[in-house]
């Protein structure tokens, strides 16, 4: 298995035609997605750009902590519901995702300490920039990098918990995460950047409506940037899950199973 290489476009092909095929075999699921993509399209402009304005990084990014974690909390059924339909097939209703809510709360639990740990890594980034008027300035802002940098490799290698939690793997681990990914990091990295890409026009097209003050514009495109974000990110992982699945999982003692 450790030489055969994750096909990496053809990956990202397919995750953009399971988007296609979420928004027409699950349109209540995409229509709760795109409410809760409203939702924090509304909070960043209307909360975090104006802490923006007048506050300083290390305060956006403790906000951010505080906004994200609602909102990871309301999307994390409908992800599990997502990685189901493309991995094994199954269409979960709203019901069908309250009576799996263990593998719900699991998912949510992951979700929620990934992320606020990256947050951590951000505000220790933060706070390592602004002493650099002290005697350890240098060593307080590499300490900062390295621990950002560090807690990015690792939400890359644990990133196969996710489906794999969401289809109720019975050895599902972080260390089972981490066997299956070695020697895959940037293959994977890759995949995620060129599929997180799909932001970029979303991205330009905001700042412009903004900058000419449309608001409304601004908040509108931003909810459509997040929305296909939010159905193309449960998709890729779940291609990059089967693509495991196809060549045979590696347990954490080294042997290959299904």
């Amino acid at each position: 298995m450790e030489e055969a290489k994750l096909p990496i476009f053809q990956t990202i092909k397919a995750s953009a035609a399971d988007v296609c095929r979420i928004i027409v075999e699950l349109p209540l699921h995409c229509l709760a997605m795109l409410v809760i993509a409203a939702l924090n399209s509304v909070m960043q402009q209307g909360l975090l750009n104006r802490i923006a304005e007048d506050g300083s990084t290390f305060e956006i990014n403790f906000y951010v902590i505080i906004c994200s974690l609602p909102i990871l909390i309301v999307s994390a059924p409908i992800f599990v519901a997502f990685h189901r339909f493309i991995i094994v097939g199954d269409k979960m209703s709203f019901s069908d995702i309250w009576g799996g809510r263990a593998l719900v709360i699991t998912y949510c639990v992951v979700s929620l300490c990934v992320s606020i740990v990256n947050c951590l890594g951000n505000l220790l980034r933060d706070v390592s920039g602004h002493q650099l008027d002290s005697p350890y300035a240098w060593m307080s802002l590499i300490v900062g990098l390295v621990f950002s940098v560090s807690i990015i490799v690792f939400t890359i290698r644990i990133s196969l918990v996710y489906p794999a939690i969401a289809v109720d793997r019975d050895d599902v681990s972080l260390r089972w995460s981490l066997r299956n990914t070695k020697g895959m990091f940037w293959r994977v990295s890759a995949n995620c950047i060129i599929s997180s890409s799909i932001f970029l026009p979303f991205v330009v097209l905001e700042r412009l409506a903004s900058g000419f003050g449309f608001g409304i514009l601004s908040i509108t495109i931003l909810t459509l940037g997040v929305f296909f974000g939010m159905l193309l990110y449960p998709a890729n992982l779940s291609e990059i899950y089967l693509w495991y699945s196809r060549k045979g999982f590696v347990d954490p003692d080294g042997y290959v199973c299904k």
